[in-house]
């Protein structure tokens, strides 16, 4: 029986080494997970557009257009912000030289599951975007902001006209009542808070020069009677009011009233006064008289 020891011993490492091998030529493997994770892409902004024209004049409604696209789909768009700004303008605030509309009067219109057209309107605002903006290139510059805080962004240009002009406060003024031969009467204009000054605000986007003229006040029952124009006296200033009558005899040729006038500082507009006297002659019938004083501005 010991002659059989060995063979079983030998048997069993051989089997030892046949269960090895078997279970190496049985394909263990380690299995690997891989994960890859995608990050975020920002929205481009494509062609952008300004109407009614590259050219406008200030203070009309325009409008920008840009397509805004995002790869994770429109619902990942969250907001889209334009800001136009001109010479002396601060991107992002509102005034003379600058406006913004932050995701407001807006249209969003559907290109595809992933892009939007964006159309923001830009209208005359007080005290912003008016006749008195300043001429030249504007640059209007579009944003995206996708939910994950990307930002997507173009730009284009348009051009901005000229403007001239000027306004007053009241519209119609009247003289001190008189007698014939009455002189020095000063006129008061109630919207001026009552004062014998009419306030004149420069209105445009460029300097000016302004010029004054005037008719002869005519009798409004009988006008076969008027008050010359000659006898009006004007005055043109900044500071006081005179209290008696100082100035230039009105004529109907113009005369210079004020040059080289600057708009002023947005969003204040430089602002004068026009304060005007009449001489009552004698003999006058007595009625109301009327007449016209002419305020003409022009580009410096």
């Amino acid at each position: 029986m010991k002659g059989y020891e060995r063979p079983a011993a030998l048997i069993v490492a051989l089997a030892a080494i046949f269960g090895a091998a078997a279970l190496i030529g049985g394909g263990l493997a380690a299995v690997l997970t891989a994960n890859a994770t995608a990050g975020n892409v920002a929205p481009t902004v494509g062609t952008l557009s300004v109407t009614p024209g590259t050219t406008i004049s200030p203070a009309t409604t325009f409008y920008v257009a840009a397509i805004v696209n995002d790869a994770n789909g429109q619902a990942d768009i969250s907001t889209v912000n334009v800001s136009c700004v001109g010479s002396g303008g601060t991107q992002w605030t509102d005034g003379w030289d600058s406006i913004k509309r932050n995701n407001a009067s807006q249209t969003w219109t559907s290109v595809n599951t992933s892009a939007w057209t964006v159309n923001t309107t830009f209208s005359s605002t007080a005290n912003y975007w008016g006749t008195k903006s300043i001429n030249g290139t504007w640059t209007c510059n579009v944003y995206a902001n996708d939910a994950s805080s990307a930002i997507g962004s173009n730009s284009g240009t348009m051009t901005v006209d000229t403007s001239v002009g000027i306004s007053t406060i009241a519209s119609t003024c009247a003289f001190t009542s008189g007698n014939p031969g009455d002189t020095d009467k000063q006129w008061g204009c109630p919207t001026s808070a009552g004062t014998a000054n009419n306030t004149m605000q420069h209105d445009g986007n460029i300097g000016i020069n302004v010029t004054i003229s005037g008719t002869a006040l005519t009798g409004v029952t009988d006008a076969t009677w008027t008050i010359a124009v000659g006898s009006i006296t004007w005055n043109q200033t900044t500071g006081t009011v005179p209290s008696t009558e100082a100035g230039t005899a009105l004529s109907a040729t113009a005369a210079s009233f004020i040059t080289e006038w600057t708009r002023g500082a947005s969003t204040t507009s430089n602002t004068t006064n026009a304060t005007a006297w009449v001489d009552y002659p004698n003999p006058l019938k007595v009625q109301t008289y009327q007449g016209t004083i002419t305020l003409t501005s022009s580009a410096q």
